[in-house]
């Protein structure tokens, strides 16, 4: 049998520990980002939903004043209407 010398084994040792160091510290920075992207996900959730409530609350917004745009429109025409109507 071929017998590693003390130096060798001192040499491998350290390299399976700095090899499992490293390994360890992959697996932790993974989950890390694991954890980021989840709460990254769940950010782009809220903005959209945040987003969505906006997009609706201007739409209502658009709808009231074009009633109260053709509302005005209407009385308008009335007053005008009824103007005319006097004057002759």
């Amino acid at each position: 049998m071929n017998k590693e010398s003390p130096r060798d084994f001192v040499g491998n040792t350290r390299k399976i520990f700095y090899t499992e160091k490293s390994i360890i510290a992959k697996k932790e920075e993974t989950e890390k980002l694991k954890e980021y992207v989840v709460m990254e996900h769940e950010r782009l959730a809220e903005a959209k939903r945040i987003f969505n409530d906006d997009k609706l609350r201007f739409e209502k917004y658009v709808e009231e004043q074009k009633l109260d745009m053709a509302n005005t429109k209407d009385r308008a025409e009335k007053a005008y209407d009824e103007r005319l109507s006097v004057a002759l």
